[in-house]
């Protein structure tokens, strides 16, 4: 997943910036994406091509403001084009749908 944002960030001719981030209390996201306008997206990646309301427990207990975009990515398949709202202010979309873009 690392490589696909990278490579999506570089052939829209950005920088290519990803980063990870773990509080002081253990919480912790896989990926912290920059968005424009100065804005963050706070991604937790799954393996799986299913995902569940559980999934998106860790995005509500790190980053609770709705500053920041909550999503949670996964393999999915070509019939999961849409994103969906998996929890309250977190949406579910595939690893396709984040780096195409909206």
């Amino acid at each position: 997943m690392a490589a696909e944002l990278l490579k999506a960030q570089v052939n829209r001719g950005g920088r290519r910036e990803l980063y990870w981030f773990r509080d002081e209390r253990g919480l912790e996201v896989d990926f912290v994406l920059p968005r424009p306008g100065g804005k963050l997206a706070f991604l937790e990646a799954k393996a799986a091509r299913t995902v569940v309301p559980s999934d998106a427990g860790a995005l509500q207990r790190l980053a609770p403001e709705k500053k920041f975009e909550r999503v949670v990515v996964f393999r999915g398949t070509a019939h999961d084009a849409l994103e969906v709202t998996l929890a309250p202010g977190v949406k579910a979309q595939t690893v396709e749908r984040l780096v195409r873009g909206p």
